[in-house]
C-alpha cells in the first residue's frame, strides 16, 4: 500500500496487450515550439477529461514483495475484465492467483457494478478533473516545470519529448508538494493527438515522511505505456515500477506491473 501511495501521487503529480510503444534509436533536437505551454495544458485537459471509452479489454496486476538481493518472497497476481459503462471504465475481478472467484466473491463483483452503473446512472460516478484523486488545477500545473528535449517516434507516431520536473512552487497538496522536489520525469507526447504516449517518473533523491518517523522511499520508479486504438481512444498498455521504502521500522522493496490485453471494440456503450 506505501508504494501505491507514492505510485499514486508521483503519477497524479506529473498527470500525465498490445505492441508498446517502440522507442527510436535517440532524440532528435529541435527547437521548442512557441505554444508548449498550450500544448501542455492541452493534454493536462484530456487527460482530465477523457472522451467515452468504447472498448473493453483484460488487464493483469502483478505486485511482488522482494527481499534485499532482490529475490521475490511474496507475489499476488489479479486478472480484471474492463468494461465500459456510460463510457466510463469499470473493473470488475475475474481471478486472484490463477484461481476463479468463489460464488461469494464473484456476487460481490456482481453488486460492485451494480452500485457503479447506479452511480453512473445519477451523473455521480467518474469525476472527469481527478487523476489519482488529485483534482487538476491551475496550481497543480504551474508547480511544474516543462522543458522540451525534441522530437522521437514512437510506433512509427511523430511525438514531442519534454521533460517534466518541480517549478519551486507549491500546489497545497501536502503529498504532492513532499514528493515533487525530489522527482523527475520525461513524457512523450502524440504531435497529432496531444495525448500522453509514455511516461517516466522517478526519485532524485530519498523522500521522509514526517521527518523520517513516518516512513521513507529509499527509491522510485515508474513507467506508464498507453495506445492508441483510434482517434480520441487510448487505453493504458502497461504500468510497471519498482519502489523501495520503510515503514516505521520495516524495510520493503515492491515491484508491480500491469498489462492491458484482448481489447476488443465494445458492441454498446452500456
Amino acid at each position: 500500500m506505501f508504494a501505491r501511495w507514492i505510485c499514486r501521487y508521483s503519477c497524479a503529480a506529473f498527470i500525465f496487450l498490445l505492441p508498446l510503444p517502440k522507442l527510436s534509436a535517440e532524440i532528435t533536437p529541435s527547437p521548442a515550439p512557441a505554444n508548449l505551454n498550450e500544448i501542455v495544458r492541452v493534454v493536462a485537459e484530456r487527460a482530465a477529461k477523457p472522451p467515452p471509452l468504447k472498448y473493453l479489454y483484460s488487464k493483469s496486476r502483478v505486485v511482488e514483495e522482494l527481499d534485499r538481493r532482490g529475490a521475490v518472497t511474496d507475489r499476488s497476481e489479479r486478472q480484471f475484465l474492463v468494461t465500459p459503462i456510460g463510457g466510463l471504465p469499470f473493473s470488475r475481478l475475474l481471478a486472484r492467483d490463477g484461481q476463479l472467484l468463489s460464488p461469494e466473491e464473484a456476487a460481490h463483483q456482481q453488486d460492485r457494478e451494480e452500485r457503479f452503473r447506479q452511480r453512473v446512472a445519477a451523473g455521480r460516478a467518474g469525476k472527469p478533473k481527478e487523476i489519482g484523486g488529485v483534482t487538476l488545477t491551475p496550481e497543480l500545473l504551474s508547480a511544474l516545470k516543462f522543458t522540451w528535449e525534441g522530437i522521437d517516434q514512437l510506433n512509427g507516431r511523430k511525438c514531442y519529448v519534454i521533460d517534466l520536473g518541480p517549478s519551486g512552487k507549491k500546489t497545497g497538496i501536502t503529498k504532492i508538494d513532499l514528493i515533487l522536489p525530489h522527482a523527475s520525469g520525461r513524457a512523450w507526447v502524440d504531435a497529432e493527438d496531444l495525448e500522453a504516449v509514455r511516461l517516466e517518473l522517478s526519485l532524485k533523491s530519498p523522500v521522509e515522511i514526517a521527518w523520517g518517523l513516518i516512513g521513507k522511499v529509499e527509491s522510485f520508479a515508474c513507467t506508464l505505456d498507453r495506445v492508441r486504438l483510434e482517434h480520441d481512444q487510448w487505453v493504458m498498455a502497461k504500468l510497471e515500477g519498482e519502489a523501495a521504502y520503510r515503514k516505521l521500522l520495516s524495510s520493503k522493496r515492491t515491484r508491480w506491473r500491469e498489462e492491458a490485453s484482448a481489447i476488443n471494440k465494445a458492441v454498446s456503450l452500456r
